[in-house]
């Protein structure tokens, strides 16, 4: 798997998340056809053709491509000891059981999906598996942070 496979992979897992309701019949179907073939060209079309999907998934694309371009940096530079004093984040998932309006901000969970979902076959399964559910939100949830979005 290309590097740019991954990134649509954990940028579209990430969008998921985000959303409050299941997907249309139409884009679910969309994504339960390419499941086995897990095309990363489709799966972005998709991401990009649904409008609340869309802006979700290129922040999280954008964040993703950005950072990790930062991390293939050689390691030529002193690090910012006052920076890393300051930025004491946890990369930790979140596993507790969350309800409705809960959702955790984009940029805080996109460390620990990129942390987290390096391993590119067990990526690869996620996606697979959250494609070919019926209900790609909650199954995303559920496959990322352990819970789903209570009504």
């Amino acid at each position: 798997m290309k590097d740019s496979d991954a990134l649509i992979f954990q940028s579209f897992l990430a969008a998921l998340t985000q959303l409050d309701a299941a997907l249309p019949d139409a884009v679910q179907s969309q994504l339960n056809e390419i499941a086995d073939s897990l095309d990363s060209d489709r799966l972005e079309e998709i991401a990009e053709e649904y409008p609340p999907l869309k802006s979700i998934y290129e922040d999280a694309h954008g964040w993703l491509f950005k950072h990790g371009n930062q991390q293939r940096k050689g390691l030529d530079t002193i690090p910012d000891a006052s920076w890393q004093k300051e930025n004491t984040a946890s990369l930790t998932l979140d596993n507790t059981s969350k309800k409705s309006g809960d959702s955790t901000p984009l940029t805080e969970m996109l460390p620990n999906i990129q942390e987290g979902l390096k391993n590119n076959e067990e990526l690869v399964q996620i996606t697979k598996q959250v494609c070919q559910s019926s209900d790609s939100v909650d199954s995303a949830k559920v496959a990322l942070f352990g819970y789903i979005q209570i009504a």
